[in-house]
């Protein structure tokens, strides 16, 4: 006979039973909900793109969390990793992150404090999830065509973009 699901006394194979099956139908947070990894990719990006684009991120000119939908929808099964990367910074607690607290409810300078120990780490498992992060919030901002003045990047037709558009008229 096999050990009732919701043990009074849990201990870590019964935690580790119903975290299972908590994963199995997608409700471990962070799994299943696209609002909280859209907070969380924000976050990120936020802390990656630096002050000028977190100020374009303030402001409403990029959207890196509509990005990151797109783009990790895309990915099959490389999209479903990096998404589970997002979840373990957003839940995850010391030892792995130095932080007891979601990161999307730190303030600025912890969620500096925390990416910086993950990219530093002799722990290559961290300086993975810092990567993930990294990765999926730099692509979120930079595809954006709104971040590109900042970057000093004229587009892909440069100053002839005018002149490129289609036009039915002729």
């Amino acid at each position: 006979m096999s050990a009732p699901l919701l043990d009074p006394q849990l201990n870590r194979r019964g935690f580790l039973r119903l975290a299972g099956v908590a994963a199995a139908v997608g409700t471990l947070p962070g799994c299943s909900s696209s609002g909280r990894r859209n907070s969380i990719v924000t976050a990120v990006t936020r802390r990656i793109v630096g002050p000028e684009g977190a100020a374009r991120i303030d402001a409403g000119l990029v959207n890196p969390a509509a990005a990151a939908d797109a783009f990790l929808a895309d990915l099959g099964p490389l999209g479903d990793a990096l998404k589970l990367a997002l979840a373990a910074l957003e839940w995850a607690v010391w030892p792995l992150v130095p932080k007891l607290r979601p990161f999307t409810s730190l303030d600025p300078t912890e969620q500096d404090a925390v990416l910086t120990d993950l990219r530093d780490s002799r722990l290559g498992l961290k300086r993975q999830l810092f990567a993930a992060a990294k990765s999926v919030g730099c692509l979120a901002y930079y595809a954006s065509p709104e971040s590109h003045p900042a970057l000093g990047y004229p587009g892909p037709f440069g100053d002839n973009a005018a002149a490129m558009q289609w036009s039915d008229e002729a």
